[in-house]
This record gives structure tokens, sequence and C-alpha cells, in this order.
């Protein structure tokens, strides 16, 4: 074989290469798309289930119910999310809002905010009268647009979760999701 037919040689299977690695690459992110598009999907079939289950739960309520289960459900993002962003607050709110949708735990905000040792705040033994003004402001103004379907919620299955520095007995029975800034969460 000549030089220059080497050269030609060695060109055509670098092309024949950079062919075959822009075919891997458009085949790959052609199913990394549609993988994504599934879960796309997915995620806004999720967020469409929790705001229909918001808007069952308010159903039938009077404005002093919801209005208390408003109060209810802004102690338990201040007392247990006061200090972290929205998202870490929306998470807590909807593990309450989805123990209230399961038939384990009690159909109201309140009896499940309250329901014997399920957070911490409520059996510290501390004052339940939140004390920053600014963060409980934010608490209130979250749960009633919660409660109003006027932000969309994170479509988290989670029923439970700790804070990162604690493990608690329960944590090998369910389901890890995943973690939101300082808190675990799980899945019965």
């Amino acid at each position: 074989m000549t030089a220059r037919m080497a050269k030609i040689v060695m060109a055509v299977i670098t092309i024949v290469a950079v062919l075959f690695s822009i075919y891997l690459l458009i085949g790959y992110n052609k199913a990394v798309a549609e993988r994504m598009a599934a879960t796309n999907e997915m995620l806004v079939a999720l967020e469409e289930d929790m705001n229909g289950l918001v808007e069952d739960f308010v159903q039938g309520l009077s404005e002093a119910e919801i209005a208390k289960e408003e109060e209810c459900l802004a102690k338990n993002i201040y007392f247990e999310a006061r200090n972290q962003s929205t998202d870490g607050q929306l998470a807590v709110a909807e593990v309450t809002l989805n123990r209230v949708a399961s038939t384990k735990f009690p159909d109201s905000i309140c009896r499940v905010v309250w329901q014997d040792k399920q957070f911490a705040w409520t059996h510290d033994g501390k004052s339940d009268n939140p004390k920053e003004k600014a963060a409980w402001l934010k608490a209130q103004a979250l749960a009633k647009a919660i409660l109003n379907n006027e932000i969309p919620l994170l479509g988290l299955e989670a029923t439970h979760y700790h804070a990162k520095e604690i493990l608690p007995w329960w944590h090998k029975y369910y389901t890890k999701l995943g973690s939101i800034e300082d808190h675990v969460f799980y899945r019965m």
C-alpha cells in the first residue's frame, strides 16, 4: 500500500468514526429527550393529581374551617421548615397533604399535624406561637396559596421525612425518595 493510499484509508476510517460518533450522539440524545419528555409528562400528571387533592380537600369546608386548616398548615411549614427555601417548605406541606389523602392518617390537616408525636414541634414543650414575623408571614402566605391552588406543588409522594442530622427508627421501613435541603423524604 502506498503512502497516499494509506492516507486515504485513514481519512475514510476517521470519517466513518466521526459519522458513527454523530449517529451515537444523536441516538443517545433522542433517547434522553424521550425519557425527559416521559418524565415531564409524569410530573405534570402528578402536579395535577396534587392540585386535585387540594381542591377535593377544601371543597365543602366553610370559610372558618379553611382558615383553621390554613393555620395548621402554616404552623407546620413554619416550625418544620421556616429556615428553608420555598421548595423545602412546599415539600413539608406536601407531606402533610399526602397524609390527609392517605387512609392511614387522619382526614384533615389539623388532625394530621396534631396527631400524637408526628411532628416534633407539637410535643417539644415549647410555645406553639411563631416568633419570627417574616417567616410566619411567608408560611401563612404559602399555606393560603396552596389551599387556594395558586401555587403548583412539587408532586412528591412522600408521607414522611426527617432532618438529615437524625435517623429515626422507621427510616428502614419506608422507601427513600430523596432529600430537599435539610430533610430526607420517604414514602410508606
